[in-house]
């Protein structure tokens, strides 16, 4: 007769209890949450960095108050007068008649004239670009490309718009709060369709 083979008792884990508390599990998926926003923060942080020069859209220019602007790929800007060949560089502008160098250049966000139901030559500013937010360069110094400018002012929107280019939309009301500013220059250049606008780099 066989003798029975004796049962070989069955091991068991024998390592210490894992338990995760409902705390610490709470406690480790905020770590990965935050870990995993941290690198999209960081991500949108760099690509800032990259997009941080703006660009011109658009060159508009008249050569007198009243008559149609003109858009144009480039233009020559004169330090201390404006853009060649508009009427602000003369002084012959209707915001600064016979004060040459006292209105020299508007510039205004391309984002609000898309769609406003005015085109870049009827808004009767000099220069749309998209990119940058252009109040935060009143009383800065920024360049387009080469050119040097320093922005003034908020260009407050009036209804000159809407006449000269018959339409019933009142520019005023279109363009409230979205002006645009006048700058002057302080160093002048060629500005192109395509030029980049490069803003003072914030110290905040």
């Amino acid at each position: 007769m066989v003798p029975p083979v004796a049962e070989r008792p069955i091991e068991t884990d024998k390592r210490p209890d894992l338990h995760i508390s409902s705390n610490e599990l709470r406690l480790s998926q905020l770590v990965l949450t935050h870990n995993k926003y941290s690198d999209i923060l960081k991500n949108i942080r760099m690509k800032g960095v990259l997009m941080t020069n703006g660009k011109v859209v658009a060159i508009c220019i008249s050569p007198t108050a009243g008559a149609p602007m003109q858009e144009v790929q480039e233009i020559e800007a004169i330090t201390g007068e404006g853009l060649a060949g508009d009427r602000y560089s003369r002084g012959e502008g209707s915001f600064n008649k016979g004060k040459q160098g006292k209105r020299q250049v508007t510039l205004i966000n391309a984002l609000f004239v898309e769609g406003s139901g005015f085109a870049y030559h009827e808004t009767r500013r000099n220069i749309a670009v998209r990119g940058i937010e252009l109040m935060d360069q009143i009383g800065q110094e920024f360049h387009i490309d080469g050119v040097r400018l320093r922005g003034v002012k908020y260009s407050d929107p009036c209804m000159k718009p809407t006449k000269l280019s018959g339409k019933k939309l009142a520019f005023r009301d279109v363009f409230h709060d979205r002006g645009g500013i006048v700058a002057e220059i302080l160093e002048g250049g060629t500005i192109k369709v395509g030029s980049s606008v490069i803003p003072r780099t914030k110290d905040y």
